[in-house]
């Protein structure tokens, strides 16, 4: 790992938008509202997902954290629970993005540098047209842009991985960042 990262292990960067709840809690906002999802089978075989996971790791040369899964999807993985136990495929983070608990920080290219956005481990991306969302894992120092910081995202039937803000298989000309409430105030909460 580059030493020009701040970096969090999966553990620490879970996600406490979900707490209390649990993983096996059917999705819905901090706030209460309403998303749509569905609870696919795993369909694959585990030799499909290996398969699956070492074609990304050789494509994209990015760090396998977990074996894919077709249970669940980027978007339940960053907003709902970044547990294995996730069963839920959420087809839209809209409702997340539009909760109070959450404030939009920062709208436009991923090459903007770091500097004023005070990003945190647990500040959430999504990338254009809401395609794919990840987990800010890291962020690089000030000088740096935001595009190559680290963070961790589910990749649809893949696994869970870490990469760089722009090593993704989805455009990203635009993202969006969204920074928990608890963040911004300065509250530390404790992983799952």
């Amino acid at each position: 790992m580059s030493k020009d990262f701040h970096s969090f292990s999966s553990e620490t960067s879970g996600n406490y938008s979900s707490l209390p709840k649990s993983a096996l809690s059917v999705p819905s906002t901090p706030s209460g509202y309403n998303v749509e999802y569905s609870s696919p089978s795993e369909n694959h075989t585990s030799n499909f997902h290996v398969t699956l996971d070492n074609a990304t790791v050789s494509d994209y040369g990015v760090e396998l954290l977990r074996n894919g899964s077709c249970k669940y999807n980027c978007h339940s993985y960053a907003w709902h629970s970044t547990s294995s136990s996730n069963t839920y495929w959420i087809y839209n983070p809209q409702p997340y993005m539009n909760d109070p608990y959450y404030t939009n920080i920062y709208t436009g290219s991923p090459s903007v540098t770091c500097s004023s956005l005070g990003l945190c481990g647990n500040d959430r991306i999504v990338y254009t047209n809401n395609k794919h969302s990840a987990i800010f894992a890291g962020s690089p120092y000030s000088n740096a842009s935001i595009g190559s910081s680290l963070v961790i995202s589910k990749w649809g039937k893949a696994g869970v991985f870490r990469h760089t803000l722009t090593n993704v298989p989805y455009g990203y000309s635009t993202i969006k960042i969204y920074q928990p409430t608890y963040a911004q105030n300065g509250i530390v909460i404790p992983t799952e």
